[in-house]
């Protein structure tokens, strides 16, 4: 018996890809450091501390005094013992003038002339106090920075980048096809038979 048939034949295209990776090379070169901090200066401004200690009243009250002032000491205290010795000397001529007071003048200025004179005292010390005069001027410091800036040159290089972009080949390796075939394949017809 003979059966009908159709017969297919197909082939599929078959493509071809061939591909080239991209390549992407990056290198970053360390940047030129060049940089330079000049250090500060430092300006100190010092005046000396100043003591001062004046002693000259004490050793004058303990005796001690320079030369040409006591000679100067000396002659004004003979200078007002002058002037005593002559207020006593005219007080007494006076007291002696006056005889009409009816008094022994030359006897009272005699007992008062031999007794030996009285003296006040109250407790002293040697030197007196605060006669060591005492001054101090302390010292000034002024201290003053003359900051520098750094000097920065240094430089940024840049990158160096190397890249191949990718390649795609696509080729057709084997064509498609189709092919059909028919196999006992008859037209009827009425009195009319025929294969196809």
């Amino acid at each position: 018996m003979n059966v009908p048939q159709i017969q297919i034949q197909s082939q599929p295209a078959l493509l071809d890809i061939q591909t080239t990776n991209a390549k992407l090379s990056i290198e970053q070169p360390g940047p030129i450091l060049d940089m330079e901090q000049p250090p500060a200066e430092m300006h100190i401004d010092k005046t000396p501390s100043k003591l001062t200690i004046d002693q000259t009243q004490a050793w004058a009250d303990m005796g001690m005094k320079p030369l040409l002032q006591f000679n100067e000491d000396q002659a004004k205290m003979a200078l007002q013992d002058c002037w005593k010795g002559i207020q006593q000397t005219v007080s007494d001529g006076d007291e002696m003038m006056r005889i009409e007071n009816r008094r022994n003048a030359i006897a009272d200025i005699s007992k008062r002339d031999s007794e030996p004179p009285t003296y006040d005292f109250t407790i002293g010390v040697i030197p007196s106090y605060g006669s060591v005069k005492i001054d101090y001027q302390p010292s000034k410091l002024n201290i003053t920075w003359d900051i520098k800036p750094a000097v920065n040159n240094s430089k940024a290089r840049p990158a160096i980048i190397q890249s191949s972009p990718g390649k795609v080949s696509i080729d057709l390796k084997q064509q498609p096809f189709i092919k059909i075939d028919f196999k006992n394949i008859k037209f009827v017809g009425i009195n009319y038979e025929q294969e196809i």
